[in-house]
Order: C-alpha cells, then sequence, then structure tokens
C-alpha cells in the first residue's frame, strides 16, 4: 500500500509541499530530506516553527543538479 501512495506523490505534485509529499517526490526519505535542507543544499520555505514547504521547482532543479551521466561513470567502481 505504501508503494501505490510513493506513485500517487510522483504522479501528481502540486507548485508547493509539506516534507512527506516532497520526500515522496524526490523518492527519499523524510529523514534524508531534512538532512540535506539542513546542510543548505535545497531551498525551503519556512512558515512556523514547525512547518516548512519545498517549492517543485527547487524539487526538479535539485534532481536535475544531481543527475549522474551513466557514461562518466568509471567502470568497476
Amino acid at each position: 500500500m505504501q508503494k501505490a501512495a510513493d506513485k500517487a506523490a510522483r504522479d501528481y505534485m502540486p507548485p508547493r509541499a509539506k516534507t512527506g509529499r516532497a520526500a515522496a517526490y524526490l523518492g527519499i526519505s523524510r529523514r534524508y530530506l531534512a538532512q540535506i535542507t539542513h546542510e543548505g543544499r535545497l531551498p525551503f520555505i519556512r512558515l512556523g516553527a514547525r512547518c516548512v514547504i519545498y517549492d517543485r521547482t527547487d524539487l526538479d532543479a535539485f534532481l536535475a543538479a544531481n543527475r549522474v551521466d551513466p557514461a562518466a561513470v568509471t567502470k568497476g567502481r
């Protein structure tokens, strides 16, 4: 059932999303999303002490910036 929910989250992504939906969209855990946010690798919007949202364009830019070209990967590593 969780896989179906993750697939649905990736199929539709609103312009802005809270942590759970943003993590599902990226295909990572909420904990790892918090880590990369804390490291400053992903922009976010803080709406209050505990409410954080992410912009879809920032999530897409993060995915594009971390894309690895298979031809550039050295074989045997």
